[in-house]
């Protein structure tokens, strides 16, 4: 009886679920997209030589997100967005050691490969400029808070062991608002945009005492700043149901 009636209960979830999944996925899409920006080269007082042995400029950002349409009116509408994104940086500058190890340390280790993995929250509101059976064009205003969860360093060490650094956290990273287009052609979609602002929390990795010759400089005494060079984002999405 006991079986019978956990089987029961199990068919009875399985229809409630595949009844609800379809409706869930109505005007849902997943999209993957790139984003590129120029590096963060601020070294403040430290030793000019870290430019000049630079051969990078840019930064780039790779994401996988999820969007549901939540208000549809006239042409207006406005898009849930969740996801993840990793920040990946390749400026071979200085970094705080003892912000991963604990550990006091001046072996003077700079960047290989920086990586910042985010979660991503937020809403994308769009409006329709023109439509055709299937097809659109759009602007859209994507606005995203991001979370850094995990920081991870790759360094580059020319006279010895190169290492490791790796850290998990859960911290504010960055609020990021952008202006763009988009085209969707049937249920593929794909969308440009230009960051407009960005409000970020000061890398305590990138950013700390040591790049000063000052005690208390004064711009660490803050925590997050108005800070935005041009960084473009182009998205390819799938609608993953029908659109209602």
């Amino acid at each position: 009886m006991a079986k019978l009636t956990a089987l029961l209960l199990f068919v009875a979830t399985s229809l409630m679920v595949s009844a609800q999944v379809p409706s869930f996925l109505s005007n849902a899409s997943i999209s993957l997209g790139f984003a590129v920006q120029p590096q963060d080269r601020r070294i403040f007082d430290f030793p000019s030589w870290v430019l000049e042995n630079e051969t990078t400029e840019h930064d780039f950002e790779y994401s996988l997100l999820f969007s549901k349409s939540i208000i549809e009116k006239n042409r207006w509408g406005t898009y849930f967005i969740g996801g993840y994104s990793i920040n990946h940086a390749t400026f071979g500058r200085p970094f705080d050691h003892p912000y991963f190890t604990g550990i006091f340390s001046k072996e003077l280790r700079v960047i290989e490969h920086y990586l910042t993995h985010n979660l991503n929250l937020g809403i994308n509101p769009r409006f329709t400029i023109a439509e055709r059976n299937s097809s659109s064009f759009y602007l859209q205003a994507p606005l995203l808070a991001k979370i850094a969860i995990k920081k991870h360093i790759n360094d580059n060490w020319n006279f010895g062991t190169s290492k490791k650094f790796n850290k998990w956290l859960l911290e504010p990273n960055n609020v990021e608002l952008y202006l763009g287009l988009g085209c969707r052609l049937k249920k593929v979609d794909i969308g440009l945009a230009c960051r407009a602002v960005n409000l970020q929390h000061k890398d305590p990795v990138l950013f700390y005492p040591s790049l000063f010759n000052t005690a208390n400089p004064e711009f660490l005494q803050t925590k997050y700043e108005w800070n935005n060079p041009t960084k473009i984002w182009l998205t390819a999405s799938y609608q993953l149901g029908e659109v209602e």
